[in-house]
């Protein structure tokens, strides 16, 4: 790189090692975290093919696939996630869940209860959007809350993991 005097300000090689240095930070975690400190991140993938008359998609952006809720230490608590899904169905909605929805670390768990427009979600399958008309066929989109909250108290300090799998059909 040149400054505007055309002086050379550093050479290929300094740039070469300040990548390498760089990327030894970043995969020994030194940049994102203190020493001894751990974070721990989950992707999970899936991929729907959605069709004209039913499909879920949140308001902005992607599904998310990493969230984190937040500890109050004032309050010991974890601050509630949120985030607006329209659903476009012409036969109505249900979710449930595919398994309990915890943070765990070890034996300790924290339950995670999971919402869709008020509905608390849990392993049985539960009407979100009702059919409406049931004669029609056309599809009509619906505003949706996904909220996401551990409730009470936490106090046992540590990494806590866990995943929201949920399964969001028709009502046919």
């Amino acid at each position: 790189m040149n400054n505007s005097k055309g002086k050379k300000m550093f050479s290929k090689k300094t740039a070469v090692v300040v990548s390498l240095i760089l990327m030894a930070f970043v995969t020994s975690g030194t940049v994102n975290s203190a020493s001894g400190d751990k974070i721990n991140k989950i992707i999970n993938v899936s991929a729907t093919i959605p069709t004209e008359t039913f499909h879920v998609k949140p308001v902005f952006g992607q599904w998310p696939t990493d969230i984190e809720l937040p500890y109050d230490t004032t309050t010991d608590t974890f601050v509630p996630y949120t985030v607006n899904v329209v659903a476009t169905t012409a036969v109505g909605l249900s979710a449930q869940l595919q398994k309990e929805a915890v943070l765990a670390k070890g034996e300790d768990k924290i339950p995670l209860i999971v919402k869709l427009n008020d509905v608390t979600l849990s392993q049985i399958s539960k009407v979100i959007v009702g059919n409406g008309d049931q004669s029609s066929t056309v599809a009509e989109e619906h505003v949706i809350t996904l909220s996401i909250e551990a409730t009470g108290t936490h106090t046992i300090s540590g990494l806590y993991a866990g995943v929201v799998s949920m399964v969001l059909e028709d009502n046919l």
